[in-house]
């Protein structure tokens, strides 16, 4: 039952008469008052000034229209910087390690060659990189690989190179093949690869993008394609 806000006042300020005795006779509670109008806020002001004396915390909702009351919090993780940018200079600028497209001796292998993020990747010569792993040919043609995911991630909105490996797994390299696709079929594609020895370890626990996510990649190679002519290499 909710009684009036002077009758539940008196009630209040009759149970804490008096100073307390021991620490244990010391209770806070909580008291909301209204403040609805300004002629309101000089009694909410001595009503939670009196409050205060006796231990009990008071508090005041803001008036409708004060600035505060609008006012939004500022969002800032501890320790980590917001990525600023285009998307295409997010990802070139990212690490080896970070994309998730090579094991950790790949990486060092990569780095010992002079690349450490994927821009390098792009601009380097895999046959001088590759003649630093054990079988050369055989490394040259993971690097073509990882620099043509690498390319068309960068190119592509909400495409990471994770996913870019994926799509040049199923024989989608370049961004004018992906403008030919429906995402439907393009979703299934990628579901039945995930059910294959080498498509389970490629996809791993982050599992198949989304269909909403595919649907955004065939409509960004489309307008691509439009807008380029059909001589960049970006699109063969």
């Amino acid at each position: 039952m909710r009684l009036p806000l002077r009758t539940a006042w008196t009630a209040l300020c009759r149970q804490f008469a008096g100073p307390p005795h021991s620490a244990d006779d010391v209770v806070r509670v909580t008291v909301r008052l209204p403040w609805s109008t300004a002629a309101e806020a000089p009694t909410n002001a001595c009503k939670a000034a009196q409050a205060e004396q006796r231990g009990a915390t008071v508090h005041l909702p803001k008036r409708r229209g004060h600035p505060a009351a609008h006012a939004q919090p500022a969002v800032v993780a501890s320790g980590h910087t917001p990525p600023t940018g285009s998307h295409r200079e997010r990802v070139l600028a990212m690490d080896l390690e970070h994309l998730k497209i090579c094991s950790a001796t790949r990486c060092q292998r990569l780095r010992a060659g002079g690349v450490t993020t994927a821009g390098d990747l792009i601009v380097c010569d895999p046959q001088r990189v590759a003649s630093g792993f054990r079988s050369p040919e055989r490394a040259e043609r993971a690097i073509r690989r990882l620099r043509a995911a690498v390319r068309m991630a960068a190119s592509v909105e909400r495409m990471t190179p994770r996913d870019a490996v994926l799509l040049i797994a199923i024989h989608r390299r370049n961004i004018r093949t992906l403008a030919c696709e429906r995402p439907a079929v393009l979703h299934r594609d990628l579901e039945r690869f995930s059910l294959s020895s080498r498509g389970s370890k490629l996809v791993g626990r982050r599992g198949i993008p989304s269909v909403r996510r595919v649907k955004s990649w065939v409509q960004t190679c489309e307008r691509l394609t439009r807008q380029r002519s059909p001589a960049d290499p970006q699109l063969a």
